[in-house]
């Protein structure tokens, strides 16, 4: 939710995406059938993604991120804490009827808590799940996405206009600088240029984590 704090922290986001072992989910899950989200977003398969796009998988890193925000452990008790002392935890909210979802919950669990963030899963039915997202009464909620941008490039710039990668008229500078860019670009290679240096933003500070 980039909305909330502290999600609306592109830092914050950053640390969380470090964290994630996304090859040890993809093993666990699906049992190795598929591509890990190591490669981030857009699909790596996409003729308009940027090659040797990698994420990270880097605790120790996620964890200097996380006390530079203050986000420390100030009670003791393992976790920590928001900046000014209260506890913090997350929710992950998840659709009771997709296992699969329930189970990556499960396994981000101790990954998070290994850079001291504790969560808590709530599993509640898909139409609350939705009306969840839209409200935007959630912290992290787990979903699946369809291919649709291997085909249409120009769905991520959407994205990032619809509320659902970012909020159209919401401030984010550098995002966009970027599409601004991009929609000015006269060429394929220039249009192809600006996209990938949108994509590499992205997958530093992520909305969504692949």
């Amino acid at each position: 939710n980039y909305r909330k704090f502290p999600f609306e922290n592109k830092k914050f986001r950053k640390a969380l995406n470090l964290a994630i072992d996304r090859r040890q989910i993809l093993q666990s899950i699906l049992l190795g059938f598929g591509k890990s989200g190591h490669a981030g977003y857009p699909h790596p398969a996409s003729h308009w993604t940027r090659p040797e796009m990698q994420i990270t998988h880097d605790t120790e890193q996620a964890k200097t991120i996380l006390d530079e925000l203050g986000l420390t452990d100030r009670n003791g008790d393992g976790f920590r804490d928001l900046p000014d002392g209260k506890p913090f935890e997350i929710t992950m909210t998840v659709a009771s009827n997709e296992p699969d979802h329930l189970r990556a919950a499960e396994m981000l669990a101790p990954q998070f808590r290994r850079i001291g963030l504790k969560t808590r899963t709530r599993s509640i039915d898909p139409g609350s799940v939705k009306k969840y997202i839209v409200t935007m009464e959630f912290d992290i909620a787990i979903g699946h996405i369809t291919p649709h941008i291997l085909s249409d490039p120009d769905q991520f710039v959407m994205s990032h206009k619809s509320g659902y990668l970012w909020k159209e008229g919401l401030p984010y500078p550098e995002m966009d600088a970027l599409i601004e860019r991009w929609g000015k670009a006269e060429t394929i290679e220039a249009r192809r240029a600006a996209a990938f240096d949108m994509q590499e933003f992205f997958n530093k500070y992520p909305t969504s984590l692949i």
